[in-house]
């Protein structure tokens, strides 16, 4: 449920966004990523971008807000003879960011950005005996880092671009991802 208020948050955030616009582009991405957690497999997550140019402050920058989510969740397996420890770890965070962009030509581009994030991971640890389990358990922990990312943009028309990014999202968290960018 909480990550659907804050989809509609980032949603509504938008929507002012381009009711304040003006001049200035207002873009949307969503891209795919490798949720990289330190010690675990990797799972898959979902990243949503909403942001505005703001190239009347300097060239090249906007400013962007972003949520994330594991659709995938990355997960750790310990075997001790008949027994087995899973630890499975899911998370969501909502950020905003400043970016820059770097034009290489008409259709290629550099970027990189850097922010605050909120995130929120929940752990669960499930043992089992002979495949049936005998235990689980779980807890979350929340809090507010600072992220940073860099990658490129590929021009497909002038309104949409294919994007490759990695970001950190924490000390034991990072993406490599690849999406669209659609501007309107």
């Amino acid at each position: 449920m909480k990550k659907k208020i804050l989809a509609a948050a980032l949603v509504a955030a938008g929507a002012t966004f381009s009711l304040h616009a003006g001049a200035q582009e207002t873009y949307f991405g969503a891209q795919l990523g490798i949720a990289d957690v330190s010690g675990f497999s990797d799972g898959t997550a979902l990243i949503l971008t909403l942001g505005q140019d703001r190239s009347d402050v300097t060239p090249g920058f906007s400013i962007e807000g972003e949520f994330t989510t594991t659709l995938s969740d990355p997960d750790v397996t310990f075997r001790n003879g008949p027994w087995t420890d899973t630890f499975s770890v899911s998370y969501w965070s909502i950020g905003g960011y400043g970016a820059f962009r770097h034009a290489l030509n008409e259709q290629l581009s550099l970027r990189a950005r850097a922010g605050l994030l909120y995130h929120k991971y929940e752990v669960e640890w499930t043992e089992s005996f002979e495949g049936d389990v005998v235990s689980t358990m779980s807890g979350s922990d929340s809090d507010i880092e600072l992220s940073f990312g860099f990658g490129v943009l590929y021009a497909v028309n002038p309104n949409l671009s294919i994007v490759g990014e990695y970001t950190r999202i924490s000390s034991d968290v990072n993406h490599l991802s690849a999406g669209v960018q659609y501007r309107f």
